[in-house]
């Protein structure tokens, strides 16, 4: 066990700094982390139902926030979502955007049908979780926040079915 409080460099002048209540390490004269490093995460889940119409991207309910330390940093977002989709006579399918701020679009999927269930005009169903990921470079050190929204082709698609949970993970990375 080594007990510290500050690490000096080999000048002699303070390198990094341990604060005793929150044991976090600071760095003096505007030194930062080496670029890709994690700076901090940002997790939260979504339970409530949600259905999404054809056609019209629609909030899913799942977000979260992140306040960036600095203005470089990029920011990796990790999205898993529980679906739904059903169409008792044909294919149906959803597809997803995520909004940076509620207005930039950060990532978007090719179609409406990006996850899709086919059963050549016969009963089609999927039920689960997906993933996929998307990095922004918001250039703020203000609150950011992060919204998944969905649109559907065809049946119904509804997100979080049944209470299952949606996931979002922010992580903010130095760059």
């Amino acid at each position: 066990i080594l007990n510290v409080d500050q690490i000096n460099n080999a000048a002699g002048t303070s390198a990094v700094t341990i604060d005793a209540s929150t044991g976090k390490a600071s760095f003096p004269n505007g030194a930062t982390l080496p670029a890709g490093s994690v700076v901090q995460v940002v997790f939260n889940q979504y339970d409530t139902q949600t259905t999404m119409p054809n056609g019209v991207y629609t909030n899913s309910g799942l977000s979260a926030s992140i306040t960036p330390q600095s203005s470089t940093s990029k920011i990796l977002i990790l999205v898993r979502p529980h679906l739904r989709l059903f169409n008792s006579s044909s294919d149906s399918g959803l597809g997803f955007r995520i909004l940076r701020n509620n207005t930039d679009t950060v990532f978007v999927s090719n179609t409406s049908y990006d996850t899709y269930a086919y059963d050549g005009g016969a009963h089609a169903e999927f039920r689960g979780g997906l993933f996929f990921q998307a990095l922004d470079a918001p250039a703020t050190t203000a609150s950011t926040s992060y919204t998944l929204q969905g649109v559907s082709y065809a049946g119904t698609v509804s997100m979080q079915n049944s209470g299952n949970h949606s996931q979002i993970t922010l992580m903010e990375i130095a760059q």
